[in-house]
Formats: structure tokens, C-alpha cells, sequence
């Protein structure tokens, strides 16, 4: 059971150079954490990251902050869903998982 994030800095464009609703390749990074019973934060998101793809391979909360606690009352995911996010600009921040 595990909770892949991965890093965007940005969306792709097409050929006309209007933005896309698709990030733009290669991702900054990749972090996969496991799914525990209690919440577990990841590491610092890069400072140049605007864009997470969230992708869960079990039912979990999960909650985004500079000092997360995921919890029964934060945001629930699916088992095998994928969720994009944005992220603000200057902003030290984590995702934290816990098994629902």
C-alpha cells in the first residue's frame, strides 16, 4: 500500500502555445510512501513544484500542509485513484498519509 507523488513545475502547451491540462514532462521528482495506520508526512515538496499527481494504491486520507495530520476527517482517496493538485508558490509544503 503505497501513496506515489509526483513533481510538476509546470503544464504542457500545444502547438499554438496555449496551456494544456496536463503536466509538463519530466516530473521534478517522485516520492513513494507507505500507508500506515497513523499519518506519516513526505518529505518537503521541491520550491519549484506547481503541480502534484497524487496516485494511491489503497483507500487513505491524506492531508497537505507545512505540518500535516491526516486523519478520518481530511481528504479520503480510493484505492487506485490518481488526483492532481496545485501548489502555491514559496511555500514549504508535505502530504500526509494515514490508511482509511
Amino acid at each position: 500500500m503505497a501513496l506515489h507523488i509526483t513533481e510538476y513545475e509546470s503544464v504542457g502547451f500545444d502547438i499554438y502555445n496555449r496551456s494544456i491540462p496536463a503536466p509538463l514532462e519530466p516530473p521534478i521528482t517522485d516520492q513513494a510512501m507507505s500507508i500506515t495506520g497513523s499519518s506519516t508526512q513526505s518529505s518537503t515538496l521541491n520550491t519549484l513544484t506547481r503541480i502534484c499527481r497524487l496516485h494511491t494504491t489503497a483507500n487513505c486520507y491524506i492531508q497537505v500542509g507545512t505540518n500535516p495530520t491526516a486523519s478520518s476527517s481530511t481528504r479520503r482517496m480510493v484505492a487506485d485513484s490518481t488526483e492532481y493538485i496545485a501548489i502555491p508558490p514559496n511555500v514549504s509544503l508535505k502530504i500526509a498519509v494515514m490508511t482509511a
